[in-house]
């Protein structure tokens, strides 16, 4: 039996949590709306999918990592090729939500070297990390 501050926390994560979240109606009328709306939110379910899958293979790799660093496994060349087809799985989705956006791998690169660019312009400093702009 759960204690009161587990039902009482229950309670509240159920008042914060939206309506397409704990109704099926509500959750499918909501992708029928992206589904008519603007034309950039068609194939809603690309951005789905790669969005789950990201960080469904992302946690596969990350467990290749952690037993590489924290369970002694050796970086055998066998170990190597997982990890690399680990992350091919992930490129995978992210070209989902590539497609999804209408986005070039390129064009998102470029704009993510200039915002890390403009956040550590003399390389990166943990100062910086930690007290940065939202």
């Amino acid at each position: 039996m759960d204690s009161k501050e587990v039902i009482d926390h229950r309670k509240f994560v159920n008042s914060v949590t939206s309506e397409a979240t704990v109704d099926s109606d509500a959750f499918v009328n909501h992708l029928i709306k992206f589904q008519d709306g603007d034309a950039t939110w068609i194939e809603i379910q690309r951005l789905l999918t790669g969005g789950i899958g990201i960080c469904s293979e992302g946690g596969e790799l990350l467990d290749l990592v952690k037993k590489l660093l924290f369970q002694g496994k050796e970086p055998t060349p066998e170990l190597r090729e997982k990890i690399k087809l680990e992350l091919g799985d992930v490129m995978w989705y992210v070209q989902q939500v590539l497609i999804w956006g209408g986005w070039s791998l390129e064009e998102v690169l470029a704009e993510n070297t200039k915002k890390l660019s403009g956040r550590y312009p003399e390389g990166f400093s943990v100062d910086k990390s930690e007290n940065r702009k939202k």
